[in-house]
């Protein structure tokens, strides 16, 4: 089957429908016109959209790229169909209620992923990507966290938050590094400029960033850590960009999803200092930086792992298009006086949009055989 063949394909697909029909669920309770069976919907909204929708796109992700750093064969058929089944059998428990059996299932997902990863990444005796293990197994901590208050075991839903925003911003930050100079380089035949020194300073700084909140660090110390990483990630984006960016779609909506990174880092200055709201940085960090990195991320790999060529449909530049006017409205809306729930409506809108859009576009080609006759 298809969907099977590779991991971006399965993944990709869970990752798009549950970005669609998550938000567009969360808007038709915020806006009062239906409710929900769990006890907690702000949680529900929060811990499914970084594990529901980010997790299966980090799954996809690493399940297509790590055969390709390792040399090692892809994973399909069987394991991809049992880890899909947990990713979906968590989405569905979860939903029905807080019950601590869909927690387990939801828990047993990341140990599932790195089973199918951690082998070939200890064989290529790559120590760069085994950094990818402690980060997943972290993930698998604050997504635990989260549970654990669900149960009404232990007050750590705010921490496993936290953390778990932070390792996935370190997750676009050194797999940016790692592709998005490369992408730009092959669209464009420029030369973007890289740095060892300001690689790490920038991983340093987003590693800072959870420890900061969970200790509470003073306000001056948060604003001073948000200068300073504002500046070593502007100074990073800075060198792999350049005007001709905004020629190739592929390619410019990975800088500015990169961009929104760096936007929710000023905003934690700010909101150190009670100027906004901590939200704004939260929302400038997943339905910015995640959500546009992400729909970018999936676009160009579902087109260059199908054998198809690296030209956008206008729907999908539409779709870039859209999720960035979410991520705007959602961020600067009510910090622009906009009535709060036109703000969130309109938000949840385009960003349900824009993954229509991508689900309408991509899913026959997720499904289908890749156009040059090649397995996978």
């Amino acid at each position: 089957m298809n969907l099977f063949a590779y991991g971006f394909r399965v993944f990709f697909f869970l990752s798009g429908l549950s970005a669609l029909a998550l938000v567009l669920g969360w808007v038709c309770v915020l806006l009062g016109g239906h409710t929900l069976a769990i006890a907690d919907p702000v949680s529900w909204h929060a811990h499914e959209m970084l594990f529901g929708f980010v997790g299966a796109m980090i799954a996809g992700f690493l399940l297509t790229a790590v055969p390709n750093w390792t040399g090692s064969k892809a994973r399909h058929g069987f394991p991809l169909i049992v880890l899909a089944a947990l990713w979906v059998a968590a989405r569905l428990l979860l939903f029905i209620s807080d019950s601590q059996l869909g927690g387990l299932v939801d828990l047993a997902f990341f140990p599932g992923l790195m089973a199918l990863l951690v082998p070939p990444l200890v064989r290529s005796k790559q120590p760069k990507t085994l950094v990818f293990v402690p980060i997943l197994t972290i993930l698998w901590v604050s997504n635990l966290l989260m549970h654990l208050q669900s149960w009404r075991v232990a007050d750590t839903r705010s921490h496993g938050l936290s953390l778990g925003i932070s390792l996935i911003i370190l997750l676009i930050t050194l797999i940016g590094g790692r592709v998005f100079p490369f992408f730009t380089r092959v669209a464009l035949n420029t030369d973007p400029k890289l740095s060892p020194r300001i690689d790490a300073l920038c991983a340093l700084s987003i590693v800072l960033l959870p420890i900061l909140e969970i200790f509470r660090a003073p306000a001056g110390v948060m604003v001073g850590w948000s200068i300073l990483a504002v500046l070593v990630h502007s100074v990073r984006l800075w060198g792999w960009t350049s005007i001709k960016i905004w020629r190739v779609p592929l390619v410019w909506v990975l800088h500015v999803g990169y961009a929104w990174l760096i936007v929710g880092l000023a905003l934690k200055g700010l909101a150190a200092l009670g100027l906004v709201t901590p939200a704004s940085a939260i929302h400038a960090f997943t339905a910015g930086a995640m959500g546009v990195t992400g729909l970018g991320i999936m676009s160009r790999a579902s087109l260059g792992h199908t054998g198809r060529p690296l030209r956008p449909t206008r729907p999908t530049v539409c779709s870039f298009v859209l999720v960035n006017l979410a991520a705007l409205l959602r961020v600067f809306g009510p910090l622009a006086g906009l009535d709060a729930n036109l703000s969130y409506g309109l938000s949840g809108g385009l960003w349900c949009l824009a993954f229509l859009l991508f689900l309408g576009v991509y899913s026959p080609i997720l499904f289908s055989a890749r156009a040059d006759g090649k397995p996978g």
